[in-house]
C-alpha cells in the first residue's frame, strides 16, 4: 500500500492533509474562546494599521482593507459575540472608533458561557394503589 491509501486507512495514522470540513471550520469557526480571539483579532488589526499606513505603496489597498475588516467582522466578531453570548447589537460599538478598543477587551477578558444542559425531568409521584369500591 502506498502512503496515500493509508491516509485514510485508519484514524490513528498521523493525515498528511487535514479534512476539509476542519479546514473550513478553522477559518470559518461558529464559535471562538478568549485566546483563538486574541490571535486572530490581533494580527488582523496588525494588517489593518499597515494597509493604512502604507496605502500608496500597495496596489489595491482598499480591496484588502475591506477584505480584512469583513472577515474581522463576521469571522472573528460574530463567532466571539456569540460564544459569550451577548447580544449581536454590541457589534455597532465595532464602528465607533473609542468604543470599538473596550469592546476588543470585553471579548479579550469575558469568560464564555457554555451550554447548558436539560434539567432533568421532575419525577412523577407515585400512584396510590386505591381500592375501588
Amino acid at each position: 500500500m502506498g502512503t496515500n491509501s493509508a491516509i485514510l486507512q485508519s484514524p490513528w495514522e498521523l493525515r498528511l492533509f487535514p479534512p476539509a470540513r476542519s479546514l473550513v471550520d478553522a477559518l470559518f469557526p461558529r464559535r471562538l474562546h478568549r485566546l483563538a480571539y486574541l490571535l486572530r483579532a490581533l494580527p488582523v488589526a496588525l494588517g489593518c494599521g499597515f494597509l493604512e499606513d502604507n496605502y500608496t505603496a500597495i496596489p489595491l489597498w482598499w480591496a484588502w482593507l475591506t477584505l480584512a475588516l469583513a472577515y474581522d467582522l463576521f469571522f472573528i466578531e460574530v463567532p466571539r459575540i456569540h460564544d459569550v453570548e451577548m447580544s449581536p447589537w454590541w457589534l455597532l460599538l465595532a464602528f465607533v472608533p473609542g468604543p470599538n478598543f473596550a469592546l476588543a477587551l470585553i471579548l479579550v477578558f469575558r469568560s464564555p458561557c457554555f451550554p447548558r444542559p436539560p434539567a432533568p425531568p421532575e419525577p412523577t409521584p407515585p400512584i396510590e394503589n386505591r381500592a375501588i369500591a
